[in-house]
């Protein structure tokens, strides 16, 4: 319940504000027959974002329904704001929808439009968001590194209610590492800051989650007087389950400290606001509280009704730990009462139960590793019965071809070895070209490597912020284990290999100290999980672009990254604003200086046409040559369409 509980207080709106949004749609829908151009957009971004606050299905649709209208739209205009807040929205809906996946894609295009328009709020909003989409996938170290530039980009902002969930958001994936005491730490920088700009909504949240800390770290005063305070802004505000999961909170301190009256006048509380439709598993907890009372007291013929009404809730809510607990009352109860065969029989059962909570994530592993075995032992045994019927098809045609003659057969036997022989021949001179192309990998690493630390070695010499240090650090070595992965292999998805580009710029702007920006286009008929290709392709031509394209350059550098579909094939390209490829090569060969990456990625290109024998091509261009005005270059690769399926 702890996860979610946090999970809820990340995402949940005030219940208040929600006619405000119906009535505010119902305003759009005024405007909406009469809206044109960049204004239909807006209207359709609106709508989408109130819509999704409403929060049920078919809301969800409808805004599902403007964002997408929307978006198609401010493509079609090249409304850049248009297209940023549909995005955003977008990324938002399928956070409601939990899809982490398909949310952070929508975020990630959104980024370079947010910082083109300077929209440093949205910025540090849109890490937020990615960060709370991993925590879904319980991925605690991405979280942390999205949480850390959205907390840095926040405090640029100066905006002190984004600061405070900022902490609160660190304070959670503390939380989930077990590392109590820097949970605690952050939650109160967030109650701090939440108090200087009077939310008491964060409040009521933090101090909430606050004491569960101190719980688990066994400060139970500290605990109880976290849950007063959350319990004192509940009421204040009419926040109903706050009420209720706070009085219920302060009964069991009182059952632990022996104050029978508290809990039994806390749990009446519960009683009195809570309702079994909507808080069943509350009041079910509120009956065992009060059971356990009874039961501390001598009193069970009082527990017993108490203890079988939390059973009778657990139950019902399908809940296993709050049923074993309510077990383990009955089997005091009864004992209490001399009622020792019944005590035995929810013993038995409470045992069953705390046992069934332990094996529920075994089973369910065993259970995949079972679905697995049982699936490749089926495909181990069509490929034997295959390769039967292969064999009984061979000793057929043997036969026939004896009775045919002694002529046909060796006719036949030269063949099968010449083919045999060709094959193996095939499959060593495909051996040496593999081991070739693996080297050419590793030849590159380490330019890419070198870059990559002179880039940390910069940052940690130059600042004394730990934020961001620590989010440079998380970026390196998430590069270095992308790395690692890409090497070992000859294509990877194109997400990996933007997601590799995208940390190797980062990094690199550190270490140029800012001077260029960086664009990365993609073609929206591309699905970047469904492409293959060669790791590592544009890195040589980025370093290029660096290294000699920017030389001696007054205006600020900057590189984009593009891939388009053209047929069946991705046409790549990486053009910079620099002092262009003719004057680089005359400085090149002035400082007896040959580019040793560009010549490896010739290379690869090379060797891959004889692998897969398609066509591939590689161009690079003056951008002078095109037009006197612009300098530059431009290299665009271009390179079969793979999907997986072809690797499988």
């Amino acid at each position: 319940m702890r996860h979610c509980l946090l999970i809820i207080c990340l995402f949940l709106a005030p219940l208040s504000a929600i006619c405000q949004y119906q009535r505010q749609i119902d305003s759009l829908y005024q405007v909406l027959p009469t809206a044109t151009d960049t204004h239909l957009v807006d209207v359709c971004a609106y709508l989408s974002k109130n819509y999704s606050y409403l929060g049920g299905g078919a809301d969800l649709d409808s805004a599902f329904f403007y964002a997408r209208k929307g978006l198609a739209l401010a493509r079609e205009l090249e409304y850049i704001r248009g297209i940023e807040r549909n995005l955003f929205t977008l990324g938002i809906l399928h956070s409601h929808k939990r899809e982490p996946r398909k949310s952070n894609e929508a975020f990630l295009e959104a980024l370079p439009l947010l910082e083109l328009t300077e929209n440093k709020k949205g910025i540090a909003l849109a890490y937020n968001n990615m960060g709370r989409n991993r925590l879904m996938v319980y991925d605690n170290e991405g979280a942390l590194e999205y949480f850390l530039i959205g907390l840095r980009m926040s405090e640029e902002e100066k905006d002190t209610t984004d600061i405070a969930t900022g902490y609160n958001n660190i304070a959670i994936i503390y939380h989930r590492m077990g590392d109590m005491e820097a949970s605690l730490a952050s939650y109160k920088k967030s109650i701090w800051l939440a108090e200087q700009i009077n939310d008491e909504l964060s409040l009521v949240y933090c101090y909430t989650n606050i004491a569960s800390d101190y719980q688990e770290l066994g400060h139970l005063d500290s605990a109880r007087m976290a849950t007063e305070k959350c319990l004192a802004l509940g009421l204040k505000f009419g926040m109903k389950e706050a009420i209720i999961r706070a009085y219920n909170q302060l009964a069991n301190f009182g059952h632990r400290e022996r104050e029978f009256d508290k809990t039994f006048a806390y749990t009446d509380s519960v009683f009195a606001w809570a309702d079994e439709e909507a808080f069943g598993l509350q009041l079910g907890r509120a009956h065992h509280h009060r059971g356990a009372a009874y039961d501390s007291l001598g009193r069970p013929a009082d527990a017993l009704p108490e203890a079988e009404r939390a059973l009778y809730f657990a139950e019902k809510a399908h809940s296993m730990r709050s049923k074993a607990n309510a077990l383990s009352l009955l089997k005091s109860v009864h004992f209490g009462l001399g009622n020792y065969e019944q005590s035995m029989q929810y013993a038995d059962s409470c045992i069953l139960y705390q046992d069934s909570l332990f094996r529920r994530d075994t089973d369910q592993r065993l259970e995949e590793m079972k679905t697995r075995f049982e699936t490749e032992k089926k495909d181990q045994e069509i490929a034997e019965l295959a390769s039967l019927t292969r064999i009984q098809q061979l000793e057929l045609n043997q036969k026939n071809l004896v009775m045919v003659g002694l002529l046909g057969a060796a006719i036949l036997l030269t063949l099968l070895i010449g083919l045999f022989l060709r094959q193996r021949m095939l499959k060593e001179r495909q051996k040496a070209m593999d081991a070739e192309q693996r080297l050419l990998r590793t030849q590159m690493n380490p330019h890419f490597l070198f870059n990559a630390l002179s880039s940390i070695q910069t940052h940690l010499y130059e600042t004394e912020d730990p934020i961001l240090s620590a989010q440079y650090m998380a970026k390196f070595a998430k590069l270095m284990r992308l790395i690692l992965m890409n090497s070992r292999t000859a294509y990877i998805t194109l997400e990996q290999e933007i997601r590799t580009l995208r940390l190797y710029l980062d990094l690199q702007k550190v270490r140029f100290g800012d001077s260029f920006d960086y664009f990365i286009e993609l073609d929206e008929d591309l699905d970047p999980e469904e492409v293959m290709i060669p790791p590592m392709f544009a890195q040589p031509f980025i370093e290029n672009s660096l290294e000699h394209g920017f030389v001696e350059m007054q205006e600020k550098g900057e590189i984009r990254l593009r891939f388009q579909k053209k047929e069946d094939m991705l046409d790549f390209s990486v053009e910079d604003n620099g002092i262009g490829v003719r004057q680089a090569a005359r400085r090149a060969r002035a400082k007896a200086h040959s580019s040793m990456a560009t010549k490896i990625a010739q290379d690869r290109i090379a060797l891959l046409k004889k692998m897969i024998r398609r066509q591939m091509d590689l161009r690079i261009t003056d951008l002078q040559e095109t037009d006197e005005r612009r300098h530059g270059t431009r290299v665009t690769l271009l390179l079969p369409l793979l999907h997986p399926t072809q690797f499988s």
